[in-house]
C-alpha cells in the first residue's frame, strides 16, 4: 500500500510534458495590440524529455511563412539559438508547473526581451502560452492557445 501511495505522490509532482503536435486555436488566443498582425495559423511540434526541450514553430500569415526551431534545457542553463542570422540568447526553467522561457535578441539595433509562460490545460489537450515582449517603446502582452493534434 505504501509503495502505491509513494508512486502516486511521485506522479503528482511530475512536471508537465509538452511533447506533441500543436495547432493554434485562434478563437481562444488573444494577440492584444498585435491582433492586426497576428498569424493566420501557428503549428508547433515539441519534443520534450526533461530537461531537453526542442520545438519547431511554423507561422503562416497573409504574406509569408516563418519557420523557427529552438532548443533549450529546462534547468535554467543559458542557450543560444539563431533565427535568420539573429542570435537569440535565452533560458528555460520551471516555476512550479509553469515552464518559463526567457529570451533576449537584437533587431535593427533594438533589444527585444521576451518571456513566455507555458502551461498545460484540459488534461494536457490544450497548451497556453502567455507572452510578454518588451522593447524600448514598452511592453506588449498576448496569449496563444494551442490544441493538441
Amino acid at each position: 500500500m505504501l509503495v502505491w501511495m509513494l508512486l502516486g505522490a511521485a506522479t503528482m509532482w511530475a512536471k508537465p510534458n509538452f511533447s506533441g503536435s500543436w495547432k493554434m486555436n485562434p478563437q481562444s488566443s488573444n494577440f492584444g495590440p498585435l491582433a492586426a498582425h497576428a498569424p493566420k495559423e501557428i503549428t508547433r511540434a515539441i519534443e520534450h524529455s526533461d530537461p531537453a526541450l526542442q520545438f519547431k514553430t511554423v507561422q503562416r500569415g497573409a504574406k509569408a511563412e516563418v519557420v523557427t526551431t529552438m532548443k533549450f534545457t529546462t534547468d535554467g542553463k543559458p542557450t543560444v539559438n539563431t533565427l535568420r542570422g539573429i542570435e537569440i540568447k535565452g533560458s528555460a526553467k520551471w516555476n512550479g508547473d509553469l515552464l518559463v522561457i526567457e529570451t533576449r535578441r537584437m533587431s535593427d539595433g533594438v533589444e527585444i526581451l521576451q518571456s513566455d509562460q507555458w502551461t498545460l490545460e484540459e488534461g494536457g489537450r490544450s497548451m497556453k502560452v502567455d507572452s510578454s515582449v518588451t522593447t524600448p517603446k514598452g511592453t506588449m502582452q498576448f496569449t496563444i492557445v494551442f490544441d493538441k493534434q
